[in-house]
């Protein structure tokens, strides 16, 4: 088990539980949370299920648990998770708990069946992301347990009550928080920009076939981020001959100096969960455009 940090705080109590603090937008929105409650004077417990790279920076008044085991096999990490996230929940006695991840929500709402706190959850990915049969039986049989369940969108709440069978008014709808912007007001470029993980949801295959059609050649792309398909974009880029047209900036903690030099935002995704990257560029001020993917779009760009 590592802790880092200490709180010895006596104000209300909450405990936030995720898989991880890597880079995502799941990630990214619990740690800003975190840092939010402590600093709004809550003690504020945060546990990890993995241990794995710590990629936002968290406030050092937030106990930061994670467990002392690697993941092996699913079943036989489940049979330590359970009484990892159960005895740490049950030791700090918190007032509240919420849980981030459609994945792991049941675990921990198993992993606290017969405790005296309220457990709040929330799905981070998008309603129509792709779960296994495991998965879906467990959220079907868990979710009704909680105190209640947080959805980013209407259309995420609509398509999760739809699968819960009418647990609609156990469901609220709480949209991403949006940073602080600070504007420095770049000299703005002919540039288009996108932000996000390379995997194939974001289908940055359709982006670079839109660049490759674009007939005034002035304007350039840079996208921030990075990920498994990494070699495949580098290739389509090759294969469309937009190397002098096209950057590629990698993983970024700040990308506000992106947002800021560039005039627009692209979104290309199949799927979303809520795009955090897209209320950001429209509070840079940049013209957004974006596919209808479920969901988050539509409730963002008017």
């Amino acid at each position: 088990m590592g802790q880092k940090g200490v709180n010895h705080r006596s104000e209300r109590k909450i405990c936030l539980v995720i898989p991880s603090l890597i880079a995502g937008g799941m990630e990214r929105v619990m740690s800003e949370l975190a840092n939010y409650l402590v600093s709004n004077e809550a003690s504020v417990w945060l546990i990890l299920m993995f241990r794995d790279e710590v990629f936002y920076k968290v406030d050092p008044r937030i106990q930061v648990i994670e467990p002392s085991f690697r993941k092996r096999s699913n079943v036989t990490y489940a049979f330590f998770l359970f009484p990892f996230v159960r005895r740490k929940i049950r030791n700090i006695r918190p007032d509240t708990v919420l849980s981030f991840g459609e994945r792991y929500n049941s675990y921990v709402l198993l992993a606290t069946l017969g405790l005296p706190f309220p457990v709040y959850i929330s799905d981070r990915s998008s309603p129509n992301k792709s779960l296994s049969n495991f998965n879906l039986w467990m959220s079907k049989l868990l979710y009704k347990k909680a105190a209640g369940i947080v959805a980013q969108t209407s259309k995420a709440a609509e398509l999760l009550s739809k699968r819960l069978k009418g647990a609609q008014a156990n469901i609220r709808v709480i949209p991403n928080p949006l940073r602080e912007i600070v504007r420095a007001n770049y000299p703005k470029k002919n540039q288009i920009v996108a932000l996000g993980r390379m995997v194939r949801e974001k289908r940055y295959d359709r982006l670079l076939e839109i660049m490759s059609l674009l007939k005034d050649l002035s304007w350039s792309l840079v996208i921030v981020g990075d990920g498994s398909l990494r070699p495949q974009v580098e290739s389509l880029i090759i294969g469309y001959g937009l190397q002098d047209r096209i950057k590629l900036a990698g993983m970024q903690k700040e990308v506000d100096h992106f947002l800021e030099e560039s005039k627009i935002y692209v979104l290309t995704s199949d799927i979303e969960g809520y795009p955090n990257a897209l209320c950001e560029a429209m509070a840079h001020g940049l013209a957004c455009v974006s596919f209808d993917c479920v969901a988050g779009p539509s409730d963002i760009i008017a």
